[in-house]
């Protein structure tokens, strides 16, 4: 399903723009202007702020993905480790090539870079970051999302083997219970604080398993969708989407304070996001496919990892080098098509000279 890497290459674009906007906030800033008073929805910089949400799509692409390829399959010790095996040489190669070479460059360019000690090292090597009970910095900022796609990896056999026994809709009950219990917690837990210091916490996997439980049910459900049915699907799930994205807007003071916002939205974004990923691949829209599997959004898909890895330090570097960058709103666009090109280049070296080979060594192990 080329159209999935396309999906992807969305994902990973969004998030980069999302950090574009954070780090370089100058070209936003000059759009002030152009906003509807009363209406913080009709904000032309609004896209670029919601960006993040790209993240939750790579958690529902997830679920989808690696969900359709074990369900019809028999769960047996061998498929599970080499499931196992396939998600490792997947992340760590990619991540321990970055690793490296922000060390070296933190060791080159303390100024500009940041290093670590040898201990919070190794846990970063092993992905062992923001997680109990050491809680341990990361090297780069968006390895936070790493561990929750790694634990979901770990819990992926074990769904498939409730949905058998207790049937699909007790497992998705499950999955509800669990992300509304824990969010429940965590905002009890941190009662009048603001919420987004504590997001690796609400973030864990417990708190997002709909996310990924979201594609899990879209990889289920998938040949009861009809072609005739398409643009139907996708018309309700993108008009669920734009809702949320208003509800969102509209309440954005009180999101970090927690109520029900804070516990359902994350929920109720993954569900319209699955329909539409649903509507795109089974949907019969053809000329939707086509567009996202046109070669460059493939090529973005092919890229996607490295994008969202070295995306990051490379905006952080440049800020650094760049100070101007920040505030002024043509730097700040340039800023955005300089990052945007040392991201890519790197993200195509990591995955032709890196990750391509470290799959096909693991597809060469499985046979």
């Amino acid at each position: 399903m080329p159209e999935l890497h396309g999906l992807r290459g969305i994902a990973a674009i969004s998030v980069l723009l999302f950090h574009w906007v954070t780090i370089f906030p100058g070209f936003g800033q000059s759009l002030t202007p152009y906003h509807v008073p009363g209406h913080p929805w009709l904000n032309p910089s609004l896209p670029f702020a919601m960006g993040w949400q790209g993240v939750t799509l790579f958690f529902v692409l997830s679920g989808y993905l690696l969900t359709s390829h074990l369900q019809n399959k028999p769960l047996t010790w061998q498929l599970v480790r080499m499931f196992y095996l396939r998600r490792v040489f997947r992340i760590y190669p990619a991540v321990w090539l970055q690793l490296a070479v922000l060390l070296m460059l933190g060791g080159l360019f303390p100024q500009v870079f940041v290093s670590m000690p040898w201990d919070q090292t190794l846990l970063n090597a092993m992905l062992w970051v923001n997680l109990p009970p050491v809680y341990a910095p990361m090297l780069n900022d968006v390895w936070w999302t790493l561990p929750v796609e790694l634990l979901f990896y770990a819990s992926l056999p074990l769904l498939l083997v409730l949905r058998k026994h207790i049937g699909l809709g007790l497992v998705a009950t499950l999955m509800l219970l669990i992300t509304f219990g824990w969010r429940g917690w965590v905002m009890n837990h941190y009662a009048g604080q603001n919420l987004s210091a504590h997001q690796y916490v609400l973030d864990a996997l417990p708190g997002v398993l709909t996310s990924f439980g979201a594609g899990f049910m879209a990889a289920a459900l998938q040949q009861r969708v009809q072609s005739k049915n398409g643009i139907l699907l996708l018309g309700v799930s993108a008009l669920v989407f734009l809702l949320l994205q208003t509800w969102l807007v509209s309440d954005i003071e009180t999101y970090w304070q927690g109520g029900l916002l804070l516990m359902v939205w994350n929920t109720l974004l993954s569900l319209s996001m699955s329909g539409i990923v649903l509507a795109v691949c089974h949907g019969g829209l053809d000329k939707t496919k086509k567009v996202l599997s046109a070669r460059p959004m493939v090529l973005l898909g092919e890229w996607s990892f490295g994008i969202y890895l070295w995306h990051y330090p490379v905006m952080m570097g440049l800020k650094a080098l760049w100070p101007r960058s920040v505030d002024q709103p043509i730097e700040s666009l340039l800023a955005l098509g300089v990052s945007a090109a040392i991201a890519l280049a790197l993200a195509a070296l990591s995955f032709h000279a890196v990750e391509k080979r470290m799959m096909n060594m693991a597809a060469g192990l499985a046979r």
